[in-house]
């Protein structure tokens, strides 16, 4: 769709919360659209008699008082065909969204709505129905030939909008496929051994494809799901593919990737089909050593990277890593050290070879630390890469304990709760993450009369700020955890912290504690974050004390009902201690150097 057009699209907003449309309303009027909204799905309806030419794209909450976004669906449906329909669901509703596509939704946005993930579906789907308005007039007509250039899921869609009854040869770069359609339903496909779903969902990601078109279809169906659901997940799957197998990578490169993402069983895999391609490569067997289990077969593996190239470093280091651990294991079964790759005993908590320790175990906080630390910063940067490319557990925890073994308490404690925050029922992930906020609870607590957690007398470096900067932070959070990792967070750093874990609470200790600012979470027990704002703005006593909303809503809407409430500054959660801290300084700062003048 070009720009003019869609800048003058005509959005209707149907939504039961009168709050939520007018935010609506006033982004993507902002954005350039024209906005009509209704209360409910018979008022859109109303909206769009006699005719629906009076709108260009719906846009519709699921859950609504009167009725739901899929009962609006297919009832729109009924009347036009063409007609975008956009729905908004709560996160992980998987069966919604399908039940959506399987009506022939055009898109779903998931709540809390981000505002440039909703402008880009929105632009998404215009463009899409405008493609397939463009092919209008070609699919009213009878037609058997070849055609090419059309985007295959616009093409298929149309298909199914006009209800053909047709075979389509598809052709792209040597490959060949067929699907069959009988009154608009895809009913069977096939594709190099494939047959029904599975043949689908490959033929239809295909890039630019030349179609033939027959009018006839003689096969019996055996493809139960929707067009849409089909498409959605052809694309679903090249997605993942491509994330976890960038193009450029070779097949070395990808299972190393693999492997410092604790994919095991893929890098196997990959990692044979290299070693039969190239067996002379001594950094294949080297990486083939690393993934098995047992101390002979990786010794066979290493003995053959050594044989090839005797000279390597690497090499030479990993044979020095296991002549080492022969002499600790007890047993052939072994697992690796998750920071030098050193074959290690099962139930050992610290490497023989790094000397660095594998988990916060009972003895971690009063055992002597001295890990090689240029090991250590090379596993920090290995895992920090992983966490960059995918969400992993693994590598976010092995990160906190690679820190940890260096002392670094801050990003330690950070990386760790983002491992529960990814895990929050693991148990093994949550007493982790308690043993360490209990310990560097207690440091804190003696940090403040001038004594170390070991009970060496510290000093502080002459002019340190921190030393004086007692600012007092109210924490309203109602989870015991996180409440945790903020108070101690801020009391590393020097803050008095006081805490509440629920409105009515954040509301006493402001007026006994006299903060001098509050962290204030937007869901709280007993009045939420918005009511607690209210209330104190409308205080003159307390409407001066800056406040930072924290919210893991990370939504347009939602910031600017902070702001109209009075807020300073919004933060979404998880965030990074460092980044908390900086907002509060630089809040603090601004309301000092306002309040001065």
């Amino acid at each position: 769709m070009e720009e003019s057009s869609r800048w003058k699209a005509r959005v209707l907003i149907v939504d039961d919360n009168e709050h939520v449309r007018k935010m609506l309303k006033q982004l993507l009027q902002r954005h350039g659209y024209q906005i009509t909204t209704a209360e409910s799905g018979d008022g859109a309806i109303e909206s769009l008699q006699p005719t629906a030419d009076n709108v260009d794209l719906v846009l519709t909450d699921y859950v609504m008082q009167k009725g739901n976004g899929i009962e609006l669906l297919k009832k729109i449906r009924k009347a036009n065909m063409f007609l975008p329909v956009i729905i908004m669901t709560g996160f992980g509703q998987k069966e919604l969204v399908i039940e959506a596509l399987q009506n022939r939704c055009d898109g779903y946005i998931e709540k809390p709505v981000d505002a440039n993930t909703l402008i880009a579906e929105i632009e998404r789907v215009l463009t899409l129905a405008e493609d397939i308005r463009k092919n209008y007039q070609f699919m009213t007509t009878t037609y058997d030939g070849t055609i090419q250039g059309i985007s295959m899921p616009t093409f298929l869609q149309a298909v199914e909008t006009e209800e053909k009854t047709w075979t389509l040869k598809v052709d792209s770069h040597g490959k060949v496929g067929h699907l069959y359609f009988r009154e608009g339903e895809l009913i069977e496909a096939e594709t190099a051994g494939l047959k029904g779903e599975d043949a689908a969902l490959e033929i239809i990601v295909w890039e630019n494809a030349k179609i033939m078109i027959h009018n006839t279809c003689d096969k019996e169906r055996s493809i139960e799901s929707s067009l849409n659901f089909i498409i959605f997940e052809s694309y679903r799957i090249k997605d993942e593919q491509t994330s976890k197998a960038p193009p450029d990578d070779g097949l070395l490169k990808k299972a190393i990737r693999l492997i410092h993402g604790h994919h095991s069983k893929e890098a196997q895999g990959v990692l044979k089909t290299f070693l039969e391609i190239n067996p002379e490569s001594h950094e294949g067997w080297l990486w083939h050593s690393r993934l098995l289990s047992s101390i002979k077969s990786a010794e066979i593996s290493l003995r053959k990277a050594e044989k090839i190239a005797p000279a390597d470093p690497e090499v030479k280091q990993e044979l020095e890593k296991f002549s080492l651990a022969k002499q600790k294991l007890s047993q052939d079964k072994i697992r690796r050290c998750r920071f030098c790759w050193s074959p290690i005993q099962e139930n050992v908590f610290q490497c023989q070879y790094c000397k660095a320790h594998l988990s916060i175990h009972k003895d971690f906080f009063v055992s002597r630390r001295v890990p090689l630390k240029e090991v250590l910063q090379a596993a920090i940067e290995r895992y920090a890469d992983v966490v960059s490319r995918e969400k992993s557990i693994s590598a976010h925890y092995y990160l906190a304990i690679a820190h940890l073994n260096l002392e670094h308490w801050d990003e330690a404690l950070n990386q760790l709760h983002k491992a529960v925050n990814l895990s929050p029922k693991n148990p093994y992930l949550s007493g982790q993450l308690r043993s360490l906020i209990d310990h560097m609870d207690s440091w804190s607590l003696l940090s403040q009369e001038g004594t170390s957690s070991y009970g060496e007398t510290t000093e502080q470096p002459p002019g340190d700020s921190l030393v004086f900067k007692r600012e007092r932070i109210l924490v309203v959070e109602d989870s015991v955890t996180t409440r945790k990792v903020i108070s101690i967070t801020l009391s590393q750093k020097g803050f008095e912290v006081i805490e509440a874990g629920d409105g009515l609470e954040a509301l006493s200790k402001v007026r006994d504690a006299k903060p001098d600012l509050i962290l204030l979470d937007i869901i709280l027990p007993k009045m939420d974050g918005y009511g607690v704002l209210s209330i104190m703005k409308s205080n003159p006593e307390t409407k001066h004390i800056p406040v930072i909303m924290l919210t893991s809503k990370d939504a347009y809407a939602y910031k600017v009902k902070g702001e109209l409430a009075g807020s300073t500054a919004y933060l979404t959660k998880p965030f990074d201690p460092e980044q908390l801290v900086e907002t509060i300084e630089k809040t603090l700062l601004r309301f000092q150097t306002s309040t001065a003048h």
